[in-house]
């Protein structure tokens, strides 16, 4: 754990000077959160004589910071998660996770963004919702860092420009490091005269995955439109096209292959009084650590919340993943997975500082590659609690 939590005090010391240079007041907010959780297949075996079932206790204390001005919107977020397992005692883990976040406005004009973090995960399911994909069960040491800056170039249009680094670390010698960095360049404009409440924009990114075995370059253009249909809802749709180049190491030359991917996303937004939904439908590529290659993702998710009363809220996920190692693409390992997964869950403040969680989560994962069908039921109960401290 210490060396986690030496990776989060520069992000801590960013957060504060930043914050106390610019004059903002900083509200300390000490949380905690207690959860137990059932789990009946926690690697997703498709064998139900293998499977492995067990309950785990969660207890996460952990500490926010925020700082804002009439410039400055700042927050930072640290805490422990400790996992006890009942009957897989191997699995225990000390998790970490530390969030620092600082957006300025320079001008009336220049916006500048910063964010960094440190997570430490050894949960086997931790990206089921996120790629789909079982990827594997690893302690996985994970560092992001986002430069961006905004400027308006008239009341019309604004360019963009931004930096990203990605860095996942295993705790296995079987399993691929990676590094991931990429820029951006966006360009954004309201287009009244021709759409009312509508945004377009225009943009541009190269990115470079290195894993142990594979290299692989990503170029990337779209275009896209946001539109306020009503009051209630609003829809958003980008198009573009992702090339990518793949080259793997070896102890000669390198072994090359390339690849074309159209992309698609199309959002539409509900926002109403009691509640909000929001249903999306993309077409992607990306690489991943399991393929160490491209990979194509086609998804379809829905999400509706509700707010029954003022104190008990109620949200319902469900989202169609389907990943897929295209044939002529370099990969150390072929993917072919389809994931489908339903996620209920109720929660209910009984003050403004002390609220619980229950959901539950059902997964069901096709791997066609392997021939393989795998089944996940997960039910989870937390308890949180959080109370402002004035300075």
């Amino acid at each position: 754990m210490a060396h986690g939590v030496l990776r989060a005090i520069p992000l801590i010391v960013f957060f504060l000077f930043s914050s106390e240079g610019m004059g903002a007041e900083i509200k300390f907010i000490p949380l905690i959160n207690l959860g137990e959780e059932y789990n009946n297949n926690l690697f997703f075996d498709d064998s139900e004589s293998d499977r492995v079932h067990d309950v785990t206790t969660m207890i996460s204390p952990g500490v926010k910071l925020l700082a804002r001005t009439e410039r400055l919107d700042s927050s930072l977020l640290s805490r422990a998660i400790f996992l006890k397992y009942r009957d897989s005692d191997d699995l225990d883990s000390t998790d970490q996770e530390h969030l620092a976040r600082i957006a300025y406005r320079l001008t009336e004009r220049w916006d500048v963004l910063a964010e960094a973090g440190f997570t430490r995960d050894s949960r086997p399911d931790r990206d089921i919702t996120v790629t789909g994909l079982v990827l594997n069960a690893e302690r996985r040491d994970r560092e992001i860092y986002r430069v961006r800056t905004d400027y308006a170039l008239s009341e019309k249009t604004t360019a963009g420009i931004g930096y990203a680094l990605e860095r996942d670390t295993y705790d296995s010698e079987g399993t691929s490091d990676s590094l991931f960095q990429s820029g951006q360049l966006v360009f954004t404009r309201k287009l009244d005269s021709i759409l009312q409440k509508a945004t377009g924009r225009l943009a541009s990114a190269y990115g470079h995955y290195d894993f142990d075995d594979v290299d692989v370059d990503e170029y990337s253009l779209s275009v896209g439109v946001d539109k306020q249909l009503n009051e209630l809802f609003s829809l958003s749709v980008d198009v573009g096209e992702r090339y990518f180049s793949s080259r793997l190491k070896g102890e000669s030359e390198f072994e090359s292959a390339y690849r074309y991917a159209a992309t698609a996303l199309i959002a539409c937004t509900y926002t109403g009084e009691k509640g909000s939904s929001l249903l999306t439908l993309e077409r992607s590529a990306s690489a991943l650590d399991q393929s160490q290659g491209v990979t194509s993702l086609t998804s379809i998710l829905f999400s509706t919340t509700r707010k029954f009363t003022r104190k008990l809220s109620g949200t319902v996920l469900m989202e169609l993943i389907v990943n897929k190692t295209p044939g002529e693409t370099l990969s150390v390992e072929k993917v072919d997975d389809q994931t489908v997964y339903i996620q209920p869950m109720i929660v209910y403040s009984f003050t403004e500082s002390l609220s619980a969680e229950a959901f539950g989560r059902f997964v069901r994962v096709i791997d066609y590659e392997n021939d393989s069908t795998s089944r996940q039921s997960l039910y989870s109960l937390h308890l949180t609690w959080q109370y402002p401290v004035p300075r």
